[in-house]
């Protein structure tokens, strides 16, 4: 079977190829023979849709990490938690049934411990910062010891969320994987001596790191065969990575590490994401008082769930250092005024439990890290 892949944001070429809606493709097409993707866009460009047929020999990479379950939960976005019955777990290389719960942003809450109950999920998938934040709500510790495997894509995985995982899941399996939307999965099966956001790539795709700086990171663009008659050649993912040096003790030559997005300068997680344009319009409020800055925000282990940090790193004007209770006062000016969510300020995510008061460090200079940003994921 040839491969058909095509990627649009227009609805009427949607339209024209006959993908209407899920319940369209079911209808008149047979669902096994497509993949169907919703695209961020973070990579640089619009959100787009994705579709292409395909058969069970020709797939967008291995599930190795579902071997033997059949109880799947995902933890993805929205859009990509309703499509994953129709693209990844259709394609499931072994035979028998298999039943996946869609889980989105809506389903956080005191409730979810019940969906757990009555679901019995062998396995979990989606972004680290969902599935923990989903664990939160989880408290009965017989279904989490039921749990056998994790398997992690879409973002770096900190320390503190594995450490908060393998106390929280004790009989499972964490792999994380390296994928995207557009090429599917990356990294090849981890070798079990890698340490953390380093993979080996797939055996299918060709990797290149691009515009390197003097510490060896660069982006990464991936070159891939999507099928017999269609090539992707020299996508480019919007990752920071750097290649090592040395050759894997498991005897593979590449190993690369995810350092984040490309420009470092906008973090997502715990349900927040932090732009550096809105620090921008925040700072300029209140540039009275601050000069420049640097952010650094990190997940805290505190009881059974993941709370956020963020600290602020200012070099500030004489008004500023004059100023009687200087720190308390940026504070709350900071917390107040930055929005984190389309409706919600620090401030309010604060008061909701899901993050802990901005720290204000006062400094005169910064450190050097690799690459200079203002924003950053500790």
């Amino acid at each position: 079977m040839s491969v058909h892949y095509f990627m649009t944001t227009n609805k009427e070429q949607l339209n024209n190829v006959g993908f209407k809606t899920l319940n369209d493709l079911k209808r008149n097409r047979n669902a096994k023979d497509y993949i169907i993707r919703i695209t961020s866009g973070t990579s640089g460009s619009n959100p787009v849709a994705l579709a292409r047929t395909r058969s069970n020999k020709v797939g967008t990479g291995p599930l190795f990490f579902y071997q033997g379950m059949r109880r799947v939960i995902a933890f993805w976005g929205t859009l990509n938690a309703r499509l994953s019955r129709a693209t990844q777990f259709l394609f499931y290389p072994e035979d028998g049934d298999y039943t996946v719960l869609a889980v989105d942003s809506r389903d956080l809450r005191p409730d979810l411990n019940d969906i757990f109950r009555d679901f019995k999920p062998e396995g979990l998938c989606g972004f680290p910062s969902f599935v923990v934040r989903a664990l939160s709500f989880i408290h009965d510790t017989k279904i989490l010891r039921d749990i056998r495997a994790v398997s992690f894509s879409g973002e770096a995985l900190s320390e503190v969320q594995e450490s908060f995982l393998r106390h929280k899941l004790p009989n499972a399996t964490l792999e994380n994987h390296y994928a995207s939307a557009e090429i599917g999965c990356i990294s090849g099966k981890p070798c079990g001596y890698l340490l953390r956001n380093q993979y080996h790539p797939h055996g299918r795709v060709t990797l290149e790191n691009v515009n390197l700086d003097s510490d060896g990171v660069g982006e990464l663009l991936v070159s891939y065969h999507l099928g017999p008659s269609v090539y992707v050649n020299r996508y480019a993912t919007g990752d920071a990575v750097r290649f090592l040096n040395t050759k894997c003790a498991c005897g593979n030559p590449i190993t690369f590490e995810l350092l984040g997005r490309k420009n470092f300068d906008f973090i997502k997680f715990l349900g927040a994401t932090f732009l550096r344009e809105e620090f921008e319009r925040v700072m300029s409020e209140l540039s009275r008082y601050v000069k420049d800055y640097r952010g650094e925000a990190r997940e805290i282990a505190l009881s059974d769930t993941l709370v956020g940090e963020l600290t602020l790193k200012v070099v500030g004007t004489p008004a500023f250092l004059d100023k009687k209770d200087r720190k308390e006062f940026l504070r709350d000016e900071i917390s107040k005024r930055l929005f984190v969510t389309p409706s919600k300020t620090y401030a309010n995510l604060v008061a909701e439990g899901l993050f802990l008061p901005l720290k204000i460090e006062i400094t005169g200079s910064f450190e050097h890290c690799i690459k200079t940003v203002k924003l950053r994921r500790i």
